[in-house]
């Protein structure tokens, strides 16, 4: 019983090393697995590594864990907040999104993640904002899609530094821009953008758009190593 407790505690998170295993039994898990034919079972996940993520003035903290559930990436944001309980949310990668820096981006025409310069001729482009809502199609396997119309939360975008375990490099001036929907049907109605780079580079580090939904300590169970 006390294990189950501790899974709300954010200590008990800042101890979940790479290798261990986490096992998802949320229902959007539990409903996967059934129409896989395998009965209900959980989405069985092993930690490959976890990005642990200070906002520079202290105001919140975030443990990012990239997991692996057989070869699809699955990945775990802990939000911890002073004297608050942990909050979790489920990530996926955008399907269609060509994660790169700020250059790839507006490269590939993804330029809608941040708000249109004053002079769209003349700008830098490390000076570019995060935009405040953005537009995306969400497919679901059994529908058609759905448009969500994503908002920039207020807190957001905040600055941080990442340090990865295991280690790789120096630790990582970070960018994190959390943004939700209320869209009816959105099958992922949260949204993540990670900017984690060199500060030195002038395109930016590598952006990475996710979606996902929120999960309970409880809907989840994990083996430490």
């Amino acid at each position: 019983m006390s294990e189950i407790l501790d899974q709300s505690k954010a200590d008990f998170w800042r101890e979940v090393r790479p290798e261990s295993f986490i096992t998802i039994n949320d229902t959007e898990a539990l409903m996967a697995s059934l129409g896989q034919g395998v009965g209900l079972r959980g989405q069985e996940c092993v930690v490959r590594s976890v990005y642990e993520i200070r906002q520079m003035d202290g105001l919140c903290e975030w443990l990012f864990f990239k997991l692996d559930n057989d070869g699809t990436e699955v990945y775990l944001l802990v939000t911890i907040v002073p004297d608050a309980e942990p909050d979790f949310t489920i990530f996926y990668e955008a399907g269609g999104f060509d994660s790169g820096n700020r250059q790839d981006i507006l490269d590939a025409e993804q330029e809608y993640i941040f708000e249109e310069p004053e002079d769209t001729d003349d700008f830098e482009i490390g000076s570019l904002e995060y935009a405040n809502e953005f537009f995306y199609d969400q497919v679901p396997e059994d529908g058609p899609a759905v448009e969500c119309q994503f908002i920039r939360k207020s807190f957001s975008p905040l600055q941080a530094w990442a340090s990865r375990n295991p280690p790789q490099g120096d630790r990582l001036l970070t960018t994190v821009v959390q943004y939700d929907t209320e869209a009816e049907g959105a099958h992922s109605p949260e949204a993540l953008i990670l900017e984690m780079g060199n500060p030195d580079n002038d395109d930016g580090g590598l952006i990475q758009l996710f979606f996902g939904t929120s999960i309970g300590s409880h809907e989840m169970m994990v083996i430490k190593r």
